[in-house]
């Protein structure tokens, strides 16, 4: 039988010096894929030791104030499907969401939901950028008349391009363990025709009032990570994340440890 062994407390960014030489002190094997696994799977500390090792990585843990979780690897969480929304009915109920071609609208239950999630990413965008440079176009016939001197003549060229240009983004996930499923949420990207009376004038201000709307349906049946409640206290997010793979990573893991 494996193990795993998950970081309970959500520490953002990990000392991964710390718990990679405990992994490597334990697991063994070579120090620095121990450190790099957990930058890319964040509190997924190590996978398939035995019991004894997971125990030991456990009491280790607790030696320097931090707390762990221990599971059996046939009993970790299964996500089978990411879907973006780019609309949806939060009701008592549950999320109403469009399902196929038809857009009939589906409920998923606010019963099934286990983590809310709002992290910051890179978009890329593809945006025209314009060169300009002189290019030799001939003589000039004024200047070399005046001077006796051959003198060249220049024209400004223009040749335009495309770039991937990074901007930050904005993500929610709401991940459903129950249903294998992450629902994704794109702010801009997202109609706010729910919302009727309440629609206010600029997407920033939608997004808010919709975040609202989740924490009074969720508030007591969901985990929100600690940067998402400091986000909707303070607006700002603490923390940027390198790609929506690396949100999406640490989104698996607070559902693991949310579920033991």
């Amino acid at each position: 039988m494996s193990w795993s062994v998950f970081l309970i407390d959500e520490l953002l960014p990990l000392p991964v010096a710390l718990l990679g030489k405990l992994v490597h002190r334990i697991a063994g094997g070579v120090l620095q894929d121990h450190v790099q696994r957990l930058k890319i799977h964040y509190g997924w500390l190590a996978q398939g030791l035995h019991e004894e090792q997971a125990d030991e990585l456990l009491r280790g843990l607790e030696t320097h104030d931090l707390h762990g979780l221990k599971k059996r690897e046939d009993q970790l969480i299964k996500i089978e499907r990411k879907t973006t929304v780019h609309q949806a009915l939060p009701l008592d109920d549950g999320i109403h969401i469009p399902v196929g071609r038809s857009g009939k609208m589906q409920v998923v239950p606010w019963s099934a939901l286990t983590v809310v999630s709002i992290g910051s990413v890179p978009w890329f965008r593809q945006e025209a950028v314009v060169e300009k440079r002189k290019k030799l176009s001939g003589i000039n016939l004024t200047g070399t008349l005046l001077t006796g001197i051959p003198i060249p003549s220049y024209k400004t060229v223009e040749k335009t391009k495309y770039e991937q240009i990074a901007h930050e983004g904005i993500l929610v996930q709401l991940v459903f363990v129950e249903r294998g499923l992450v629902l994704e949420i794109r702010p801009s990207e997202f109609r706010y025709d729910y919302l009727g009376d309440r629609r206010s004038m600029t997407s920033a201000q939608n997004f808010f009032i919709l975040l609202e709307d989740l924490e009074r349906y969720t508030a007591e049946s969901a985990h929100w990570t600690e940067i998402s409640r400091d986000f909707l206290e303070t607006g700002y997010l603490a923390h940027a994340f390198e790609n929506e793979g690396a949100f999406h990573r640490f989104n698996l893991w607070i559902a693991e440890k949310t579920v033991p």
